[in-house]
C-alpha cells in the first residue's frame, strides 16, 4: 500500500470536512482531522506524526477566532505524544476497530483541551451536561464522522486510483463503446443506402 497516497487522500477528505461541516452543523465541535491523525500514527513514525499534528493544529487555529493562535497546534501535539504508542492495539485493516482509535484520540484531546483551557483561559465555565456531552457523545460522533467521511472515501478512492487506468478504459470501451460504435455505423449505412 502506498501510504503517501492514502494520507494525501485522507488529508483532502479531512480538509473538505473542516470546511463544509461547520456550514451545516454550526454548534457541533467535531474534530475533523482526528481520523487523519490516527491514520498518520498507524502508517508513519513519531516525528512525522508530530509534524502532521502541528500542521493540522495550525490549520484548525486558522479556522478558529476565539482561542489564541497555537492552541489547537499545542493540543494536537500533546495528544499525539500521549496516544501515539497505543497504535499497535488498533489495526488499520479492521476499520471498525480503527474507529475506536479515533474515539480514544477524541477523548484524550478533550482532556488535553481542558488542561490548556485552564492554563490559557481563567474565565472558563464548565457545566456537567457539557462535560458529559464532550466526553461521551462527541467522541462517538467523531468516530462515526471519521469512518463515514474520511476512512471509507479514502480507501475507496485509493483503490480506484491504484487500478490500472489503461486496463480499466479498455474494459469500459469494450463493454460500452464498441456496441455504440457498431450501432452508429449500421445506422450510417442504412441512411446512406436510402
Amino acid at each position: 500500500m502506498n501510504t503517501k497516497k492514502v494520507l494525501y487522500i485522507a488529508l483532502i477528505c479531512s480538509l473538505l470536512g473542516a470546511i463544509i461541516l461547520p456550514m451545516f452543523f454550526t454548534n457541533m465541535r467535531i474534530l475533523p482531522f482526528a481520523t487523519f491523525l490516527t491514520l498518520v500514527y498507524s502508517l508513519r513514525p513519531l516525528h512525522y506524526s508530530l509534524w502532521s499534528a502541528l500542521f493540522v493544529g495550525f490549520i484548525l487555529d486558522l479556522f478558529s477566532c476565539h482561542l489564541p493562535l497555537g492552541f489547537y497546534a499545542l493540543g494536537m501535539v500533546m495528544t499525539t505524544l500521549i496516544i501515539y504508542r497505543q497504535r499497535r492495539h488498533f489495526l488499520l485493516e479492521k476499520r471498525v476497530i480503527f474507529m475506536l482509535y479515533t474515539l480514544l484520540f477524541s477523548i484524550t484531546y478533550f482532556f488535553v483541551e481542558l488542561l490548556l483551557l485552564a492554563l490559557f483561559d481563567s474565565s472558563m465555565q464548565f457545566h456537567t451536561l457539557s462535560f458529559v456531552l464532550h466526553l461521551i457523545v462527541m467522541p462517538v460522533v467523531d468516530a462515526l464522522y471519521g469512518f463515514i467521511w474520511v476512512l471509507i472515501p479514502t480507501f475507496a478512492l485509493y483503490h480506484i486510483f491504484s487500478m490500472n487506468t489503461v486496463a480499466l478504459f479498455k474494459r469500459f470501451s469494450k463493454l460500452y463503446l464498441r456496441p455504440i460504435r457498431f450501432h452508429l455505423q449500421r445506422m450510417r449505412h442504412r441512411y446512406a443506402s436510402n
